[in-house]
Parts: C-alpha cells; sequence; structure tokens
C-alpha cells in the first residue's frame, strides 16, 4: 500500500455494497444514467463532503468522524466497502 496523494477522491463519493448488482444490468444501467459510478456490487454516488476544503483537505481531521478515521485505503472490512480511488497512492 502506497502513501495517500491528497486528492480528496475518497471524500467525493457515499459508497453503497449492493449485493449482485453486477449481475443486474437495470439496476447498473439506472446508477450509471444518475451520474453514479459502479464497480462489481459497489455504487459510487456523487456526494462531496461538507468538510473537505477546497485544497482537498479534511477541515476538520483531528475530530473526523470514526468512518474516516478507519479509511486507510483498505478495499473492504468486516462492515463497509470502501472506495479506493485509481491514482490517489494507497492502491499503488
Amino acid at each position: 500500500m502506497g502513501e495517500c496523494k491528497k486528492c480528496g477522491e475518497c471524500c467525493k463519493w457515499m459508497t453503497f455494497s449492493i449485493p449482485g448488482l453486477a449481475r443486474n444490468a437495470i439496476f447498473r444501467d439506472y446508477y450509471t444514467k444518475h451520474g453514479c459510478k459502479v464497480k462489481g456490487d459497489v455504487v459510487l454516488i456523487p456526494s462531496r463532503c461538507q468538510n473537505l476544503g477546497e485544497d482537498n483537505l479534511c477541515k476538520i481531521y483531528p475530530n473526523r468522524p470514526s468512518l474516516c478515521k478507519a479509511y486507510k485505503g483498505k478495499k473492504e472490512s468486516n462492515l463497509i466497502s470502501y472506495f479506493v480511488p485509481e491514482g490517489c497512492g494507497l492502491n499503488d
């Protein structure tokens, strides 16, 4: 795992894991037509975090939510799938 390049992409998308999404063309097409990205069974909905500054840095980093603290470029944990943007450094 590499080092974060501070691109802010991980804070610009809400990520939901939907079992079976990869096999369901109707839902994949629906999400895609509405500006979402689909990666296998994961749908990424555009939603910039209100605490992400214009410089792509977190404005509340020392007090960020536990979900954000848990994010370290892991593809998934036991409870959530994480979005690891291409080229962000964490997936290198």
